[in-house]
């Protein structure tokens, strides 16, 4: 039978009175409008965020009272002029080489996986040891897509959990920060810089559709701004108080859409009813 033909048939479909339909109407648009607020809310905080990790992560808290030209790779930008610029290499580990424990299974990350509007993991599968070669990450490392066109859509996520060893799509590439040069969330936010996923994109090779990010540009090519490790700790104390309003933010807007999913259900069913005068 045809989609046509389904709605030809003399379907039975509940219909309230007009004045029931008009609250039912009411009800399901208030929660819509609330929907729509809370994304705006998201869009604000976002906006918020992007300014505040363009002025954090290149000129520094506000307390800095200079600033020096420097360079993210061949991209030129203003740094605090008491901050270091180092070699990407010497602050941040690519790839690193962990002992794989005798495990018969290992949390796996897939490419899909990774949230590219939140930057935050959507869920873990769980594979045989025998299918886990690289790459290999912990808690605390970021994973960063290396293909297109993931590399330019901003594919990226700081890794929370699993405690252990995880592997992931072959497609990542993974930094870690080295101990008592860089914190582990500071290397995040700066990897998500604008102004750095640029430049990746800029190195990357291959035929187009198929270019990736050769793994030897962040061992030569790139120097980075670092400022002092008490900055960094401030600069990441003020962007994850943002990230956290936008995650409750979402949180809300993930409640406010199972409340009309529930709504709707009941109320277009007529399982619940609404008074025609209230």
């Amino acid at each position: 039978m045809s989609a046509t033909a389904v709605f030809e048939e003399r379907l039975h479909v509940p219909l309230p009175s007009l004045p029931e339909q008009h609250r039912i109407a009411d009800i399901l648009s208030t929660v819509d409008e609330q929907i729509q607020r809370t994304d705006e809310i998201i869009e604000e905080t976002e906006a918020l965020k992007r300014g505040l990790m363009q002025g954090l992560l290149t000129t520094g808290p506000g307390d800095n009272v200079g600033t020096t030209e420097a360079r993210i790779g061949p991209m030129p930008v203003e740094i605090a002029d008491n901050w270091e610029v180092d070699y990407f290499d010497d602050v941040i580990e690519l790839n690193p080489n962990d002992d794989v424990p005798n495990e018969d299974s290992f949390p796996f990350l897939p490419m899909d996986a990774v949230n590219e509007d939140t930057r935050t993991v959507d869920y873990w599968e769980e594979r045989d040891a025998e299918d886990c070669t690289r790459p290999r990450f912990r808690k605390g490392d970021t994973v960063y897509a290396k293909t297109t066109p993931c590399t330019e859509t901003g594919r990226i996520a700081f890794i929370e959990q699993p405690d252990g060893l995880a592997f992931g799509s072959t497609e990542f590439l993974v930094f870690r920060a080295r101990e008592g040069l860089m914190l582990p969330k500071y290397a995040y936010y700066l990897l998500s810089l604008p102004q750095f996923r640029a430049v990746t994109v800029s190195l990357m090779e291959g035929s187009t559709g198929r270019q990736r990010v050769p793994s030897d540009t962040f061992e030569q090519n790139i120097r980075i701004p670092v400022p002092p490790m008490e900055e960094q700790r401030t600069i990441v104390e003020a962007l994850d108080y943002v990230q956290r309003r936008s995650e409750q933010e979402r949180e809300t807007k993930r409640a406010y859409q199972d409340l009309k999913r529930g709504l709707m259900q009941d109320l277009l069913t007529g399982k619940a009813r609404v008074s025609e005068d209230t």
